[in-house]
């Protein structure tokens, strides 16, 4: 399905994403994320893994609840894992998380995911979440043990408050997602849209690190997040195999400076948080 600015308009077909898998595999990268939400996302991963014979570790989130009472929630969730695992072609998940703070704050749905773990269908559980709140009460809930949460050079609180360092000293693995905006820090300045202009100068300071450096700008942008304490990985979205080979260049990135690194989150500070956040972005 299309996914963030400059994405393909009409999603990927099955041979794009069949070779997107196989570079990841050649890569030596072992995690995939996805949902029953993102289109045939879940059907072709387990077709590759079939056709392909190769296996990866795989987090995958549930269908917003909405208005599921508490008392359907447990039923809705086990239909819904039950489904995944099908279309995968698989018996169990690493990691299962609710698409929200909102519902894995219900005790209900908790309590599900709690006996998903005991019967062996997933291993991890937990939330993706979007903000500092919700982050602090998600690690609280007992048997809490993934998280995802927006960070990127631009949108760092969660990192600054040292919630991701406690989550992981807690057990709870810590994944980073964003740390691209949604495709907006990869634009040319005077490609943003005119509801993200206000990112133009942070953008164009980025653009300059990276280049000075010698390094490209989604390799900066992702050991920036990478280096923050208690982030066990970092979630990337791509379109095609050449751009995954290009990112999984990063595994070889450790020896960019830290004062790099600092530079390039200093760029991001001045960012309003109209423009940082993606969800009070307008709808265009």
């Amino acid at each position: 399905m299309p996914y963030g600015l400059g994405a393909a308009s009409n999603g990927l077909d099955e041979t794009a994403a069949s070779e997107i898998l196989s570079a990841a595999a050649n890569a030596g990268i072992n995690w995939l994320d996805t949902a029953s939400a993102y289109g045939e996302a879940e059907a072709r991963i387990g077709r590759w893994m079939a056709e392909d014979g190769g296996a990866f570790r795989i987090v995958t989130k549930l269908p917003a609840l909405g208005t599921v009472s508490d008392d359907e929630a447990p039923a809705a969730i086990t239909n819904a894992l039950s489904k995944s695992l099908a279309r995968m072609g698989v018996d169990r998940v690493d990691i299962c998380l609710t698409h929200g703070a909102e519902d894995f704050l219900r005790e209900p749905v908790a309590e599900a995911l709690r006996e998903a773990k005991d019967m062996g269908l997933i291993g991890r559980f937990g939330a993706s979440v979007y903000t500092l709140d919700q982050t602090i009460e998600a690690i609280a809930v007992p048997g809490a043990s993934a998280l995802q949460v927006p960070l990127s050079v631009v949108s760092h609180e969660i990192a600054n408050a040292d919630l991701a360092e406690r989550a992981a000293e807690q057990g709870v693995a810590v994944f980073a997602r964003s740390v691209f905006l949604q495709g907006a820090l990869l634009l040319p300045p005077e490609g943003l849209p005119p509801h993200l202009r206000e990112l133009a100068p942070a953008v164009e300071r980025l653009q300059l690190l990276a280049r000075d450096a010698g390094v490209s700008l989604p390799v900066l942008l992702i050991e920036a997040v990478r280096r923050f304490p208690g982030v066990y990985a970092v979630v990337v979205g791509v379109d095609s195999a050449a751009q995954l080979n290009e990112l999984a260049a990063v595994a070889d990135a450790r020896d960019i400076d830290h004062a790099l690194i600092d530079e390039a989150l200093a760029a991001g500070t001045r960012v309003p948080a109209r423009v940082a956040d993606p969800r009070l972005w307008p709808e265009i």
